[in-house]
C-alpha cells in the first residue's frame, strides 16, 4: 500500500487520500463514514434477504478499495472458504424462496398484446 507523509509527519494511506479527494475533506482521519455507495451493504443484504456470512462477503468486497485494501479481500475470501467448507461437509445447498413471484408479473416482451 502506498504511504505518503503529510505535513504533520503522519502516514496516510493512498485509499485515505483518495477518499479525501472524493469527499472534499482535508483530514483523512475524520472522513465521514459510511462509504460513498449508492446503497449500503447492510441495506442491500436486508432488502435481498441475504444471510449474515454472505453479507460479510458483500461488505468486504464493496469497501476494499476505500477502507482496508487487500486485507478486506482476504477477509472476504476467508468467509467464502468457511461457507464452502461448511456447506460441503454438512449440508446440501438450500434454495431460498424468491422475494418476488415473477409468475405474477406480466411480461411486456412475451408477444401477447
Amino acid at each position: 500500500m502506498l504511504i505518503r507523509m503529510c505535513a504533520g509527519g503522519l502516514a496516510i494511506a493512498r485509499s485515505q487520500i483518495a477518499r479525501c479527494i472524493r469527499t472534499g475533506h482535508t483530514n483523512p482521519y475524520t472522513t465521514p463514514q459510511p462509504l460513498l455507495l449508492a446503497i449500503q451493504p447492510w441495506e442491500y443484504n436486508i432488502r435481498n434477504n441475504i444471510p449474515w456470512p454472505e453479507g460479510e462477503i458483500i461488505k468486504y468486497v464493496s469497501r476494499w478499495r476505500d477502507k482496508n485494501g487487500l486485507q478486506d479481500l482476504q477477509k472476504a475470501k476467508d468467509v467464502l472458504e468457511a461457507i464452502m467448507k461448511h456447506e460441503i461437509a454438512e449440508n446440501p445447498p438450500v434454495k431460498r424462496e424468491p422475494l418476488v413471484d415473477y409468475s405474477m408479473v406480466e411480461n411486456e416482451f412475451s408477444g401477447s398484446e
